[in-house]
């Protein structure tokens, strides 16, 4: 499974838009639909930083859920 997997068709091209800048820029902050396990939607906002560790290009995200703020 990899990333593309895990995103919404109504936000792909945005997700794509970000992978191709991700050379220029080392920290960035997202909002996307994504897919769960069950495959439903699920907001989330994505904080991504992108780094060299021992030689070797590195990406850590951490994403939030939102759904529930959505909801409210």
């Amino acid at each position: 499974m990899t990333a593309k997997d895990l995103v919404s068709q109504e936000d792909m091209a945005l997700f794509e838009s970000k992978l191709s800048k991700r050379k220029t820029i080392t920290t960035e902050q997202y909002t996307l639909n994504l897919k769960n396990k069950k495959g439903e939607k699920t907001f989330a906002q994505l904080h991504v930083q992108y780094l060299n560790l021992k030689g070797r290009n590195t990406v850590i995200v951490v994403v939030y859920d939102l759904s529930d703020m959505v909801r409210m």
